[in-house]
């Protein structure tokens, strides 16, 4: 190997190494709900149960859990019912085997956040996990 291509390869492995290093964000999961309930679907219910996996497997540093609600009826109950998903989606986390340490937020936004062009996209909680 030529000494220049030596010295080029040398250079970059500091580089290399802090990027190893660095935080990554693994999957992010959406799981959805009815309207005006706060209960997991079967549906929604395996999309934890998958997180979860990835997130014990994987060996993560960190859970956010984001909770919206839908633009429809008053600002304070969206609010309120954006939260009750964030939180079953915490205990069903937990349920699979995350340790609460894992789950560093937990955020309930109420009507914020909703999908263009996706009715039911109102009514979710976001998981996303870092590595």
């Amino acid at each position: 190997m030529p000494i220049a291509s030596r010295r080029a390869l040398l250079a970059l492995l500091p580089v290399l190494a802090i990027a190893a290093c660095a935080p990554k964000a693994g999957g992010a999961y959406q799981a959805f709900f009815l309207k005006d309930s706060a209960v997991l679907t079967p549906e929604s219910r395996q999309t934890v149960a998958n997180a979860a996996a990835e997130a014990k497997n994987w060996g993560a540093k960190s859970i956010a859990i984001d909770g919206f609600a839908g633009v429809s009826g008053p600002k304070d109950a969206n609010q309120k019912l954006s939260a009750e998903r964030a939180e079953a989606v915490v205990v069903a986390l937990q349920q699979d085997g995350v340790s609460p340490t894992l789950i560093h937020r937990v955020e309930a936004h109420g009507e914020a956040g909703a999908l263009a062009n996706v009715a039911v996209g109102e009514r979710r909680v976001e998981i996303r996990i870092t590595y």
